[in-house]
């Protein structure tokens, strides 16, 4: 099977392999995990999405992450996507991905949204994981992010696990 992420067969299983031998989490590590199991148990509760629903969960998004949420409509580019038609979409099991940026006008952001609005068709994207493909470039960038998503279901093994694996690794001297 060819992937559409640069290196991606061979870069993740480096992660897997990393993870492997180095089963012991750091604090970081291991707080990172722990408040994701909470966020997890969180949005695994609810049933149908209000708006002020959409709002919270961005809220706990960015509580788990060192950026903070600008207010709906507050953001540097103006969006015509808001929580109410967000609300209806989740609702519908129907999120397109020219709305996979709907928290902050960020495609990171929003990509620890929807892993756990449906965790087993979205891995987390972000800065660290796009450093382990690719040498330059933003991980803002809705082409990346749309491959990478495919690359992780078609890699065939568990999203989360191997997700982690990828973060773990990003961090670590390993990957440099």
């Amino acid at each position: 099977m060819s992937f559409k992420t640069p290196r991606f067969r061979e870069q993740t299983y480096k992660a897997l392999k990393w993870a492997e031998e180095n089963t012991e989490l750091s604090l970081e590590e291991h707080s990172y995990y722990t408040e994701y199991e909470v966020l997890k148990r969180w949005f695994a509760r609810r049933g149908v999405w209000k708006v002020e629903d959409v709002r919270l969960a961005g809220l706990a998004i960015y509580g788990w992450m060192p950026t903070i949420l600008r207010a709906e409509g507050r953001n540097k580019k103006p969006s015509k996507i808001n929580f109410a038609s967000i609300a209806e979409r989740l609702n519908r099991g129907d999120l397109p991905p020219e709305y996979w940026n709907f928290l902050n006008n960020s495609y990171v952001g929003t990509s620890k949204f929807l892993h756990f609005w449906n965790p087993n068709r979205f891995a987390v994207w972000d800065s660290r994981i796009h450093g382990v493909f690719y040498e330059k470039g933003s991980a803002e960038n809705l082409q990346r992010i749309t491959d990478y998503q495919d690359d992780m279901r078609a890699f065939g093994q568990d999203l989360r696990e191997t997700e982690f694996a990828l973060f773990r690794y990003a961090k670590s001297d390993a990957s440099k």
